[in-house]
């Protein structure tokens, strides 16, 4: 009959890769986020003056219109839309005026 001394001892390598493995989420994300940012920064600055074309869908029809518009403009609309959005989420727009 196997004795408990022999059985806590197999159990300890077990222990000790199961607490290296929990260790492993607390190390990786800073070393991931560290990573991300530093390639973040080398990439070039994009030109605010490129035209970019999207097909946007027209209200009332299966047909999509090609708009195309210089990076700043989509921008600014980007940035219009979310706060509008942020607003409405805040109540402070009806979005069914009546």
């Amino acid at each position: 009959m196997p004795s408990i001394e022999n059985h806590l001892a197999a159990r300890r390598p077990r222990a000790k890769t199961l607490f290296a493995l929990a260790l492993i989420p607390l190390i990786l994300p800073p070393a991931i986020g560290y990573a991300a940012e530093e390639t973040a920064t080398r990439k070039p600055a994009k030109d605010p003056k490129e035209v970019i074309c999207k097909n946007e869908k027209i209200t009332g029809s299966y047909m999509k219109k090609r708009v195309c518009l210089p990076r700043e403009v989509w921008d600014e609309v980007r940035r219009m839309s979310q706060n509008q959005a942020a607003e409405a989420m805040r109540g402070g727009i009806s979005t069914n005026p009546q």
